[in-house]
């Protein structure tokens, strides 16, 4: 199953993004989630997940500053891979 999530007013998409890809969000998830073979968490109980509210400019430079820091990941790994290291 899939839940879509749509950034409310005032949340930068890419930060809510960044933010549910996080070790703590996917913590919340798996301990709201049921079942053993195949787990799932209930859309009610995912849209129930308390997220830290931060004023836009301050999710826009944690947003440029990921950007930064998986860009540089990123082409490490793409120079790696190609043997450019």
């Amino acid at each position: 199953g899939f839940s879509v999530l749509t950034p409310k007013k005032n949340t930068n998409s890419k930060h809510l993004f960044y933010m549910v890809r996080s070790e703590w969000f996917i913590s919340e998830v798996i301990s709201k989630s049921e079942g053993v073979s195949y787990p799932s968490i209930q859309s009610d109980k995912l849209n129930n997940i308390d997220v830290i509210s931060l004023p836009i400019s301050e999710q826009q430079e944690i947003v440029e500053y990921l950007d930064e820091k998986t860009n540089i990941i990123d082409t490490t790994i793409t120079n790696i891979v190609r043997g450019e290291w």
